[in-house]
């Protein structure tokens, strides 16, 4: 019996449709083993991902450049925010302790800042009221003596000052968490220079400062914000060796299992075949096209449920970063598993016809 393709894609096609139990059991156990591969993906990478934007909120981009004699000139520091990769460069100087009249007896630490360093430490929320450049209160200080925005601070034997922002600076410099900062433009020496990099750029800009500041002698210690602590992995290394990541081999190695149980059980289906004059190459892609039904049913249902549940929610389906890693591993399951499947219709078509036709 002679076979066109369409013909054959037709007859698998029927053939599905012939035994949806035994169809439907191709399929659950292609969204559950698809789901398992998407999920273990998706689960990894959103924890990376979520890592890697909490150190980024904590500063693992940020390096500090200090001067033991408070003798840091500002300009080659204010110079590097225009430097490419390069987010935020800031200054700190420290000023004299005051007395404010709403806690007498108890001292606060003055400073200035430039506005590079406010956004720095407040990661880009800096938002001073109206625009003005009033004083700044750390978060710590402003709970102590209630302030807030537009609060007037009356320092003893000095005049008094509007509020014109309160910050949170306890993830990326808690020690000013209690100062009150005045913003400005530095001429005069500082105390420190921040400097924060683009992701994954430290290693380069910590090699930058060197240079800005090689020339400054012993006095100057260049060091990164974040040092030996919980966050001192490497999110790159830890992606390229995850052990899920070969987790597609095992999905495509299952559903030949499956289809070799279910192959077995075919025999007379195939010695009928074959007894038609069905050669061996068109029983294969037979096979081929039926497996390719399951996988894109049963690969689509599991592949978007392990996206949505290892994700968190349909949000995740916006993740284009999670998106591409989950559909990546679903892409590889799929060819890999449409590949092999066809070899179990293979090898239970070896043998004679008549035993095959007697279920043997």
């Amino acid at each position: 019996m002679s076979w066109r393709l369409d013909e054959l894609s037709v007859e698998a096609f029927r053939n599905a449709l012939a035994a949806p139990i035994r169809t439907a059991v191709v399929i659950g156990v292609m969204s559950g083993a698809m789901l398992t591969v998407t999920a273990s993906e998706v689960a990894f990478t959103r924890e990376l991902v979520d890592f890697q934007a909490r150190s980024l909120r904590a500063g693992s981009s940020v390096a500090v450049v200090t001067s033991n004699s408070g003798a840091l000139p500002p300009a080659p520091c204010l110079a590097l925010q225009d430097h490419d990769g390069v987010r935020w460069a800031g200054t700190l100087a420290a000023g004299s302790p005051v007395e404010l009249s709403k806690a007498p007896g108890i001292l606060v630490q003055s400073g200035s800042a430039s506005y590079g360093a406010l956004e720095l430490w407040t990661d880009g929320t800096y938002r001073p009221t109206d625009g003005s450049p009033g004083l700044v209160v750390g978060g710590a200080l402003a709970e102590e003596m209630g302030l807030g925005p537009n609060s007037i601070v009356q320092p003893i034997d000095d005049d008094p000052g509007r509020v014109a922002a309160v910050i949170d600076t306890e993830k990326r410099n808690p020690a000013i968490s209690r100062w009150l900062l005045t913003p400005t433009h530095p001429v005069a020496p500082v105390d420190a220079c921040w400097i924060e990099f683009a992701p994954g750029t430290l290693v380069a800009g910590l090699e930058l400062l060197q240079v800005t500041y090689g020339g400054q002698g012993a006095d100057v210690s260049i060091q990164p914000w974040l040092r030996s602590n919980e966050l001192a992995r490497q999110p790159a290394q830890e992606f390229e060796s995850r052990t899920s990541r070969y987790a597609w081999v095992a999905c495509g190695l299952l559903i030949l299992l499956v289809s070799l149980l279910i192959a077995r059980t075919r025999r007379a289906e195939i010695g009928l075949y074959r007894s038609a004059g069905t050669t061996t190459a068109q029983l294969l892609f037979m096979a081929q096209v039926e497996t390719l039904q399951v996988v894109a049913v049963g690969g689509a249902i599991g592949a978007l449920w392990g996206i949505v549940l290892a994700g968190g929610g349909p949000a995740a389906l916006s993740d284009s970063t999670v998106l591409s890693v989950a559909l990546r591993s679903a892409l590889c399951a799929g060819c890999f598993t449409v590949a092999l499947a066809p070899l179990a219709r293979l090898i239970v078509a070896r043998g004679s016809v008549v035993s095959q036709l007697k279920g043997e």
